[in-house]
């Protein structure tokens, strides 16, 4: 069975950003898909939905592997992934073990920085530390 790894965002361009090769990688990976909370019967916000960026952080999302999580949520689901793949030995600056597992994160263009900013502090307390943030190339001109 396969799940849907992301979701359909718009990413931040990053005119900057640094395209490594492709290379198989057997790295165990998860992806993170940060996006606002849609409209419905339970919820609405009236910035996002008049086409303005949001800044309440409670109102995005985390989706893992199809599943939407709050950020309480989604940190101990972190937890749950990053202690399934640790590294074998202590790593002797942190002088803990840390986590195998990478971390892909996309976040939709319209975010705040804090959004991305706090999934990184996530991964972080998970011990995972290869880090990766999703962007778009912007169109060539």
């Amino acid at each position: 069975m396969t799940q849907r790894e992301t979701e359909d965002l718009v990413l931040p361009e990053a005119d900057k950003a640094i395209e490594y090769p492709k290379v198989k990688d057997e790295t165990p990976t998860t992806i993170v898909n940060i996006h606002h909370r849609p409209t419905g019967r339970n919820f609405s916000c009236a910035t996002h939905s008049a086409g303005h960026i949001c800044r309440e952080i409670e109102h995005w999302l985390i989706t893992i592997r199809s599943q939407d999580y709050t950020w309480e949520a989604a940190e101990a689901q972190l937890k749950t992934e990053a202690a399934e793949d640790m590294e074998t030995a202590v790593d002797t600056t942190a002088n803990v073990r840390l986590s195998k597992r990478k971390v892909i994160i996309r976040s939709d263009a319209a975010a705040p920085f804090v959004c991305i900013r706090k999934m990184i502090e996530l991964c972080s307390r998970a011990k995972i530390y290869k880090i990766e943030v999703g962007a778009a190339r912007p169109p060539a001109t």
